[in-house]
């Protein structure tokens, strides 16, 4: 499925994180629509599989409602699919934007600086809802991630901005419960890097300094491996920068840039 944000001609599709965040990137595609004045493609992931989601957006690319080739932004866990789906064909894809993009090597910090941030409270909540998210039925894995998800962005959030629209969607508890693992996987193994130091297509980067994810996490890869790509590192600024209060306007400034080179 592909949600549309303004009328055609598509030239640029936002791929959610999670996995499972499924809608979170609709705030993200109504901003470049208010603010860069670009209609936005919003494919939504529905598989199961770190392979069956590459296959999905690659097929949600190919779809003659964008245009080709397109530029293929993703968020979180969605900036790795994307870079998966570019490896693949990079003949559809005019530029990838990475936004808030997960390390590529593990990096064993992310939790610990996350918890750092939460209250005495909201660390035992986060360990019982990890806890819960590994032993709970399929049924309760939507709400428990949910759950899960709002203490994270609470945790990585620098100060969030007033009138953030609502995210249009739902988690799907078992797409994350099943795919993040194996993600992981990928990752220790170094299959992650391996397909970025593979990647053929301009790539721009934007970062928050106060995204727990480090921005040494990807950026230092792609300067050893040759590989050119626009950094940008956002001040104050945390995971999610169009939901920042004092980000939101240069981010939009900045990524509109990006999409019209």
């Amino acid at each position: 499925m592909i949600r549309f944000h303004g009328s055609a001609p598509f030239r640029i599709a936002v791929v959610h994180g999670g996995p499972g965040g499924i809608g979170s990137a609709a705030p993200l595609a109504e901003g470049i629509l208010h603010f860069c004045g670009e209609s936005v493609a919003e494919p939504l992931q529905s598989e199961y599989s770190v392979r069956e989601l590459t296959e999905e957006l690659c097929s949600q690319i190919r779809d003659s409602r964008l245009e080709q080739p397109l530029v293929l932004i993703g968020h979180s866990w969605g900036a790795w699919l994307a870079a998966f789906a570019a490896q693949r064909m990079p003949e559809q894809i005019r530029r990838l934007i990475l936004i808030g993009c997960p390390p590529l090597r593990k990096q064993e910090n992310v939790d610990a600086l996350r918890l750092s941030r939460l209250s005495e409270s909201g660390r035992r909540h986060f360990h019982e809802l990890t806890r819960e998210l590994e032993s709970a039925e399929k049924a309760e894995r939507d709400k428990i991630l949910n759950a899960l998800g709002n203490l994270c962005a609470e945790a990585d959030c620098f100060q969030r901005a007033e009138g953030i629209p609502e995210e249009a969607g739902q988690c799907d508890g078992e797409m994350f419960f099943r795919v993040w693992p194996e993600a992981e996987k990928m990752r220790e193994d170094g299959t992650v890097e391996h397909c970025f130091r593979m990647l053929n297509v301009p790539i721009s980067i934007f970062h928050g300094d106060y995204d727990p994810h480090p921005a040494d996490g990807i950026r230092p890869i792609f300067e050893k491996n040759g590989k050119e790509c626009v950094f940008h590192l956002l001040e104050r600024c945390g995971h999610t920068p169009w939901e920042e209060k004092y980000a939101q306007e240069i981010f939009f400034r900045l990524l509109g840039e990006e999409l019209r080179k």
